[in-house]
């Protein structure tokens, strides 16, 4: 079940099989032994569809490639609460082995994530709502034929040229700008790129292997420097009270460290990851896959 494309297949047929491939292991990801863990698995592969649909959206209509991008985004944020607690508690637990950390107040913060964790988990994990998850994803899957028909060589072209100029422009944005929405969006985007890297590897596998590990690492620093933006807004809910009030500040200034060091290793890797202009880019790409197919 790999997400790749492969060289000796129709374009079209090959995102036909990547797309049911994901949607069929999304619905026994959810009804997995493990449920949480299925579910959080499920919400990737999702991601990955969606990322797949964003590749091939020159050969849609916008309505099409609308309709079907919110019905995934919709089916995700459901899913969505349990892995959002989870980073919540990782991250939580990570800071309290920072130097000066104030390790008492992020136990007991830490405590509160995890009571929001069982209760989205209780909530998501109910049978009822299960059913009702895979009825939407069985409906997304059986209207696929919308957005995988008429796919060619250069539609796919395209999406990685796009691809590669929305990131590279997302982070530009961020030179300037330190607003969490502009970072939040650069993650998107590069999230986006490594997707699509991994689609179209085995086209130059020793260059595309190393740029989507390399796209890879840049999202790891990118997420987690979400996962902060987000401890930070949630930070008056989960050390409530006046009494409170120096635990949260000294969170907060250990958030802010944490985020400069984030952020920082993340415009050093994307100077490296984006130094070409979007069309140097694309023509590369071009060139790499006419050789490959």
């Amino acid at each position: 079940m790999a997400y790749r494309l492969k060289r000796r297949e129709p374009v079209e047929d090959d995102v036909r099989r990547i797309a049911r491939e994901q949607f069929d292991a999304a619905l026994d990801d959810v009804w997995s032994g493990d449920r949480a863990i299925g579910v959080h698995t499920a919400r990737k592969r999702l991601k990955k569809l969606r990322a797949l649909l964003r590749l091939v959206r020159s050969a849609v209509s916008r309505k099409t490639f609308t309709r079907h991008n919110h019905t995934l985004r919709d089916i995700g944020r459901v899913l969505s609460p349990i892995r959002d607690a989870d980073a919540l508690a990782g991250l939580v637990k990570s800071l309290q082995r920072d130097e000066g950390s104030p390790a008492a107040a992020l136990q007991q913060i830490e405590q509160r994530v995890l009571v929001q964790r069982h209760s989205a988990q209780r909530e998501l994990l109910e049978p009822a709502q299960l059913r009702t998850i895979t009825g939407q994803i069985e409906t997304a899957r059986d209207e696929q034929d919308d957005w995988t028909s008429g796919i060619s060589g250069d539609d796919v072209l395209e999406g990685l040229h796009d691809s590669y100029r929305r990131a590279r422009r997302t982070f530009n944005m961020t030179r300037s700008s330190r607003e969490d929405e502009r970072w939040h969006e650069w993650r998107k985007r590069t999230k986006d790129f490594w997707y699509h890297l991994r689609l179209v590897e085995r086209a130059w596998p020793t260059v595309l292997g190393a740029t989507a590990d390399r796209c890879h690492h840049l999202g790891d620093r990118l997420g987690e420097d979400h996962d902060l933006a987000v401890l930070a807004t949630q930070l008056d809910a989960l050390a409530p009270g006046p009494s409170r009030a120096n635990d949260r500040r000294a969170v907060r200034q250990l958030i802010t460290s944490r985020r400069a060091r984030r952020q920082q290793e993340a415009h050093l890797a994307g100077e490296r990851l984006f130094a070409d202009s979007p069309s140097d880019f694309a023509a590369q790409m071009r060139h790499c896959w006419k050789n490959w197919r």
